[in-house]
């Protein structure tokens, strides 16, 4: 960035007059007047993309835990070498994404941490996790050792006559029920566990404290009518269309570590996929 690091006169910036700016970066800087302020995008917004990533990162990585501060606005400008702007539009855009949480003469602080584990990050649900995380709760509704049906045995690779750990549990957007799951799983841990909804929240961050990581998984989505015991729990009517999804996830070794179904109604959350290419 050379020494693009001071703050630009209206007029610099208006009339091109940046003698000390990299070639590179002053091509790439475009400016405009927007009620006499001076907009930089660009190099300017990298700037801001950096600060935001830096703090993102501390915040997945565990080194800013709910309720801790993160640097203020100062440290981050001396830290950074730039000025108030891109700092202060870092630290909106995690406000935005109810990461942070912004107090006058205070600072900032983390918010309840959204999960980090590969079930929410390669879900179609990832940006409710990501943003809604502190109006988002779990409800245990069973948990039992059961005889699953054949297509989960044969997914284990158990004998049709041998017990599975089950759970079956609700997901509420705010007092909203959203989200119906029922999970099968092979590893040997306490059933009273599994009934504990702190540890039942994050299932495969729970999973990690037995030595079992999640590798891969895959999903099958399927639009269907909802029988009247799934619509009970969901409190809508039989009958209404939902979206099925029905996941299969591995561990490191390509062993079997859950199979999952849950029933999404329509009209609640809406299922979201991106491909990079």
């Amino acid at each position: 960035m050379g020494n693009f690091n001071r703050e630009l006169t209206r007029e610099e910036a208006w009339g091109w007059r940046l003698p000390e700016v990299d070639p590179q970066v002053r091509m790439a800087l475009q400016s405009a007047q927007v009620e006499g302020e001076i907009l930089l995008t660009s190099a300017w917004a990298s700037l801001q993309d950096r600060i935001y990533h830096y703090l993102l990162t501390g915040i997945i990585d565990g080194k800013y835990a709910a309720g801790d501060a993160i640097p203020t606005e100062a440290k981050l400008e001396k830290l950074f070498n730039v000025s108030k702007a891109p700092v202060r539009h870092a630290l909106v855009r995690l406000q935005t994404e109810g990461l942070i949480l912004r107090q006058r003469g205070m600072g900032s602080f983390v918010k309840k941490q959204p999960p980090d584990n590969a079930w929410t990050k390669a879900s179609g649900f990832a940006s409710y996790f990501r943003t809604e995380w502190d109006h988002i709760s779990i409800e245990i509704l069973e948990v039992s050792v059961s005889l699953p049906a054949a297509h989960i045995a044969a997914f284990f690779g158990t004998p049709d006559d041998e017990p599975l750990t089950r759970t079956l549990r609700l997901r509420r957007h705010e007092k909203l029920p959203v989200m119906l799951l029922e999970s099968w799983y092979l590893t040997k841990i306490p059933v009273s566990d599994f009934s504990d909804p702190q540890k039942a929240d994050v299932l495969f961050n729970f999973l990690k404290e037995y030595g079992v990581i999640l590798d891969s998984a895959e999903e099958m989505l399927e639009p269907i009518a909802l029988k009247k015991e799934q619509a009970a729990f969901l409190e809508v009517s039989s009958g209404i269309p939902a979206l099925h999804i029905e996941r299969r996830a591995l561990d490191r070794a390509k062993r079997p570590v859950s199979f999952s179904e849950c029933w999404v109604p329509s009209g609640t959350w809406k299922y979201h996929s991106s491909i990079i290419t």
